[in-house]
């Protein structure tokens, strides 16, 4: 197998070589207990392969044997495995036309649906491109009815839930043919996972700061907010009077360092210092607002919020009675 890979003209992930090495392990388990496959489907065509010869070759280095000795429905077994392989730079002209023209429109489709589902805009280029190096070898395999091993498939679910039943759903609805495995879907999941990290990295929020003790005090708050939150790009400061005019103008997240009252709108309550638990609970906050895949519904934002209010009044209450 060393020999074969080295040998490639594109490169294969780890994860498929270990993956062809566990199928062409049981081929080999069931050559030496004699209760190996005989007849296949399909003969002509994945005899017709090129990667079939080359299991014919790899499984008779493994039992020492002519390759011509090797049953035809082994070496197409270890064929299909062969040609489902995923490569991190595999190139589309070692695919059908038609083959890659699926893999794509599928891809697209995916990405629009998704994008409707959480309500972001992803950067096309790149997820497209994973996403279809990844569909070519995925359609053979669901073709094939092929089980990919997926070690990570457990963790994706428990990481990503929401995320990864709304792409289990979306592409179903787009590929029609037959249940996909959670194995795939795993793998098409860790996809646009790493398309949504790359949003939040690139993510720049702006910020309304209310400050009533002088202006040497509001930039010391917003230089704090700055170093503790690069994301926070866009700060303006504003005096209460100003405010009612300034909300009403976009922005992310207001920041007070006097109570408010009840007012309409959401904000955070900070001492002029701005304390390490006051800096998460703003990150937790707009986060919350750049993660697509973790929703909370109206009920459970408006009772996060409520909690971290009164947790900032009450801070804030105490430190005026000990002074």
């Amino acid at each position: 197998m060393r020999i074969w890979r080295s040998e490639l003209p594109y490169k294969i992930t780890d994860e498929a070589y270990l993956n062809l090495v566990i199928h062409i392990a049981i081929s080999v388990h069931r050559m030496l207990t004699g209760h190996f496959i005989q007849e296949f489907a399909q003969k002509d065509t994945v005899g017709g392969y090129a990667e079939f010869q080359v299991a014919k070759d790899i499984l008779s280095s493994c039992l020492e044997m002519e390759a011509e000795v090797v049953p035809d429905g082994e070496a197409a077994y270890v064929t299909m495995h062969l040609r489902g392989a995923k490569s991190d730079d595999y190139e589309a002209h070692d695919f059908s036309g038609n083959e890659h023209v699926l893999s794509v429109t599928l891809a697209k489709q995916l990405i629009g649906r998704v994008e409707n589902r959480i309500h972001r805009k992803f950067e096309e280029g790149a997820l497209l491109k994973g996403l279809t190096a990844h569909l070519r070898p995925a359609l053979r395999r669901l073709n094939e009815k092929m089980r990919i091993h997926n070690p990570l498939v457990t963790s994706i679910k428990e990481d990503y839930p929401e995320l990864f039943d709304i792409v289990k759903e979306e592409f179903s609805a787009v590929y029609l043919k037959e249940a996909v495995p959670e194995e795939e879907i795993g793998y098409l999941v860790l996809h646009f996972g790493a398309a949504l990290l790359t949003l939040e990295e690139e993510s720049n929020f702006s910020g309304i700061v209310v400050c009533a003790s002088g202006i040497g005090t509001s930039r010391m708050l917003v230089t704090r907010l700055r170093q503790a939150i690069p994301k926070l790009k866009q700060l303006e400061t504003v005096s209460l009077f100003e405010l009612p005019h300034k909300i009403k103008s976009p922005h992310d997240v207001v920041v007070s360092t006097i109570d408010l009252g009840e007012v309409d709108f959401d904000y955070f309550l900070v001492s002029p210092m701005l304390s390490e638990r006051e800096i998460s609970q703003i990150e937790l906050y707009l986060h919350g607002k750049s993660s697509t895949y973790h929703h909370y519904d109206d009920l459970e934002k408006e009772q996060q919020l409520t909690m971290l209010e009164t947790i900032h009044r009450l801070e804030n209450k105490k430190t005026l009675y000990r002074n």
